[in-house]
């Protein structure tokens, strides 16, 4: 008896399920296909603005010119005359040598010049003598060549004793120790009463020209071509010349491209570049780190904010558009600097296309979907509309 009832309910429940599925089968194939409804998202339609690029460089900044000041006679110095740390004019006396011996040398050299001289004087009678004797053959010719040749002899020695003064007139002129250029003077590595000789390899000081003033930076070869408008165009590009422990930022504007390198570097595929600054009150001194800036004028670019972009595998930067036909696309672009968080498109978008800014990261290639208002930042509006 409980084996028959439970054989029945077994066989009950089995029929039950059977009709059940049987039912189900029949409702699915009875409903329609349905389609998910399209992802609403906020678009930033791509527009020009107008920009003034800015690109930023770290260089070390050099000075003009370098001048180390170096005795070229031999002596004790008897004067320093000049206050180490200030300006100092080409061609101002810096250091006076003791003369005396050269002083001396110009003596003698002129002396032996006044000599020679009436060596000259007393041959050339002579001749002018023998001219006649010749004539009435009272000398031979053999003496009159040897006056000739003395002749010759005592007008080169007047030559050699004329080059004698010069030089001595030279050394003595030495012994003033003179700038050589203008700028700023350091220290003095001697005193008076140092000996100091023409050949020494130490210095006696050493000058700085500090204006006009050197940046040197490193950039990349296919920027110096726009570099060399500076020098067509000046007004084309700003140059300023920025440091960290300056209060305003700026300090140093109008600087000039004055030249790049010929050689660009294996190890980093970087070019030297030289941008000249005016520094009147010598503000800035050699081998200072400073950062350059580069700002153009105001011109057209499209730009792409940089949390709309995103980098493929490849390191490509690419958006997601929505193209004509109301369908999500990838699309990737090209971009070389950076503008107020954005990125300057160079090549990849044109203008009035719709990138997507919102809603991205849910969606596929081709996928259709709804575009709400948004805008020129790309915020999405408060009331959608449907994109047909």
């Amino acid at each position: 008896m409980k084996k028959t009832t439970l054989t029945l309910i077994i066989l009950f429940l089995t029929g039950a399920g059977i009709i059940w599925g049987v039912m189900r089968e029949k409702s699915i194939a009875a409903e329609p296909d349905k389609v998910p409804p399209p992802m609403e998202v906020s678009v930033y339609e791509l527009a020009p603005s107008n920009i003034a690029p800015e690109r930023a460089y770290n260089g070390r900044l050099s000075a003009n010119k370098i001048s180390q000041v170096r005795p070229q006679v031999s002596g004790v110095i008897k004067n320093r005359l000049f206050v180490e740390g200030t300006l100092v004019k080409e061609g101002e006396q810096l250091y006076q040598i003791d003369p005396a011996q050269y002083d001396i040398a110009l003596i003698n050299a002129k002396a032996q010049l006044q000599k020679a001289i009436a060596t000259e004087k007393a041959v050339s009678s002579k001749i002018r003598r023998y001219k006649e004797l010749i004539t009435a053959n009272a000398i031979s010719q053999q003496e009159y060549d040897d006056a000739v040749a003395d002749q010759n002899v005592a007008r080169a020695d007047i030559e050699v004793a004329k080059a004698a003064v010069k030089s001595a007139e030279l050394n003595l002129d030495y012994t003033k120790v003179n700038a050589p250029i203008t700028g700023k003077i350091g220290y003095s590595k001697v005193t008076e009463g140092a000996l100091v000789t023409s050949n020494q390899s130490d210095e006696l000081a050493t000058i700085t020209q500090l204006d006009p003033i050197y940046a040197d930076i490193t950039v990349l070869p296919s920027e110096v071509a726009s570099f060399s408008k500076d020098k067509e165009s000046p007004e084309e590009l700003t140059w300023e010349l920025v440091t960290d422990d300056s209060k305003s930022g700026t300090v140093l504007s109008g600087g000039s491209f004055e030249f790049s390198d010929v050689v660009v570097d294996e190890s980093t595929g970087l070019i030297k570049a030289r941008i000249r600054f005016s520094n009147p009150d010598y503000t800035f001194l050699p081998g200072q780190f400073a950062k350059v800036k580069l700002v153009n004028t105001t011109q057209s670019a499209l730009l792409v904010p940089q949390n709309m972009a995103s980098r493929g595998q490849d390191g490509s930067l690419y958006v997601w558009t929505v193209d004509d036909s109301g369908k999500a696309q990838q699309k990737k672009f090209s971009a070389e600097d950076v503008h107020d968080n954005s990125w300057v498109v160079v090549g990849g978008l044109d203008k009035g296309e719709r990138i997507i800014t919102a809603g991205f990261q849910k969606i596929k290639p081709g996928d259709a979907v709804t575009v709400a208002e948004a805008d020129s930042s790309g915020q999405k509006s408060t009331e959608p509309t449907q994109q047909k």
